[in-house]
């Protein structure tokens, strides 16, 4: 298996028509590109036909977290626009946040969101970053109903109607991300259903993902790149269903990047835990726990294609991106997938 550090030759040539603007009419008619990692074939087909390409007793591992309304709105006292991206809660009604803005925003400022709700500047963070108290009626309500979903920089339209449900598994649950695990975003309930028939099991892992999974690469060697701390959770039910597939020598299928993170952050012996995770995975990387990944195609030089990378080999990662183009997929979050078994 090839590798390299420098950032550099995780650059390729992708066309601006294949970033993936609007999201297929149905969610498994996203096209899939097979990489069978043994022979270096490569396959093309549609997410509906994922089912053929896995075996009985073999475990699919998804990610449950709900994309949250994340995008708002304020005005400060001297009329100003401001852009707030809430990223987590502190304490209670105190949040941390992204904040945009003509003119920096200092503590003490004050904001007005809504005519029930106002903010205020607490603490102030590098790189925009900021402590935001809330207050008013019915607080929680009011910024879900104000909030809008935080579509990536890379989609360039207004937020529709659509994004809402579009821009969300179908089986996300826990609230706490403000992007969404966009490998799952292609599984239907009747693509479930015929998992199941086949013998396939499904578990779930909840990493919140937070916006350093936009975080661009600054340095050339992709050693000293840092990747931002994610909540996540992992249950007993998905610990056994983990301990049981590896047992019977079955295959751990981990759906996205934020899934992978969690499985590979897990410590000898495996058991249920909740905390932070800033683990980076880049070449060369031995995985521990999972054996096949499901993925979305990523942006140039970015760690997600780090990540991917670790488990094809640098030279075979560019041979799949080349084909990809080639066979015009769709890239990012609203575009297609590839596995790689």
């Amino acid at each position: 298996m090839t590798l390299s550090y420098n950032l550099q030759d995780y650059s390729f040539d992708l066309p601006e028509e294949l970033i993936a603007q609007h999201p297929m009419k149905d969610r498994d008619q996203s096209r899939l590109l097979i990489y069978h990692s043994k022979t270096k074939e490569i396959e093309h087909d549609t997410f509906s036909g994922l089912y053929k390409y896995l075996d009985a007793e073999d475990l699919l591992v998804l990610n449950d977290t709900k994309v949250i309304p994340a995008r708002l709105y304020a005005w400060k006292t001297t009329g100003g626009k401001i852009e707030i991206f809430l990223i987590r809660p502190i304490i209670a009604q105190t949040w941390l946040c992204m904040v945009s803005s003509s003119k920096k925003i200092k503590k003490g400022h004050s904001l007005k969101l809504s005519s029930d709700i106002q903010g205020e500047i607490i603490k102030e963070l590098p790189h925009g970053y900021r402590h935001i108290s809330f207050h008013g009626e019915n607080l929680e309500e009011n910024l879900r109903n104000l909030g809008n979903i935080p579509l990536p920089p890379y989609i360039k339209r207004e937020l529709n109607e659509e994004d809402a449900t579009r821009y969300q598994t179908i089986f996300a649950s826990k609230e706490g991300a403000v992007a969404a695990p966009t490998a799952g975003l292609h599984f239907t309930d009747n693509l479930f259903s015929k998992l199941k028939q086949k013998g396939v099991n499904v578990a779930h892992i909840t990493l919140h993902v937070g916006p350093g999974t936009f975080k661009k690469v600054t340095c050339d060697d992709i050693r000293s790149h840092h990747v931002d701390q994610e909540y996540f959770e992992i249950s007993n039910e998905t610990i056994n269903l983990l301990k049981a597939t590896k047992k019977k020598k079955k295959r751990v299928i981990s759906v996205g990047t934020t899934t992978t993170r969690v499985l590979e952050s897990l410590e000898t012996p495996w058991a249920s835990t909740k905390g932070w995770t800033n683990l980076y995975i880049r070449p060369p990387y031995t995985y521990k726990v999972i054996d096949s990944l499901i993925t979305n195609f990523h942006l140039p030089q970015s760690s997600l294609l780090f990540l991917v990378s670790a488990l094809t080999g640098h030279e075979e990662i560019k041979s799949i991106y080349k084909e990809a183009v080639f066979e015009r997929y769709r890239f990012y979050s609203y575009g297609d997938a590839m596995i790689c078994l």
